[in-house]
């Protein structure tokens, strides 16, 4: 029962500092508690998600739109979400790869890297690459080339 208690408060903690995944949220107390009963880890989380201060669907909400806000495109998104333990059936969910924020997004970090100038096809190649990098679909891409070019 003294595990729990001091797992639970370190739960807390940990959700009072950012929003986490379940499985997330798990590893770190984890690692933090070796010696912890593993049955003493998930009643302490299932106790966070009781509480409301635990929610995996609002952690991916949350993320996507804080990563969406850092330009990053929708294969860095997924990536990212599948390192943090997400399942792909939430990240399907909450991540739609047609949405308009995403070609718009792709388009203004076009133009600031490009600095409003693409002189030739090497310069194209190497602003494609670049929002490549960021996650973006070709799709995407050739969007903001479009768009660059009008």
């Amino acid at each position: 029962m003294k595990d729990f208690e001091l797992i639970k408060n370190r739960a807390i903690y940990y959700v009072s500092k950012r929003d986490y995944g379940s499985k997330e949220l798990f590893i770190k107390l984890e690692q933090k508690f070796p010696d912890a009963d593993l049955e003493a880890i998930e009643k302490s989380i299932n106790k966070m998600f009781e509480l409301g201060f635990l929610s995996d669907e609002r952690f991916v909400e949350v993320y996507i739109r804080q990563e969406k806000r850092n330009n990053n495109g929708p294969l860095k998104i997924r990536m990212k979400l599948k390192q943090k333990y997400i399942t792909d059936d939430l990240i399907n969910i909450f991540l739609n790869e047609e949405d308009q924020d995403f070609y718009d997004n792709c388009a203004n970090a076009l133009i600031l890297k490009s600095k409003g100038v693409v002189n030739d096809y090497k310069e194209k190649q190497k602003y494609y690459r670049f929002l490549a990098s960021r996650g973006y679909l070709s799709n995407h891409i050739n969007y903001a080339f479009e768009k660059f070019n009008s």
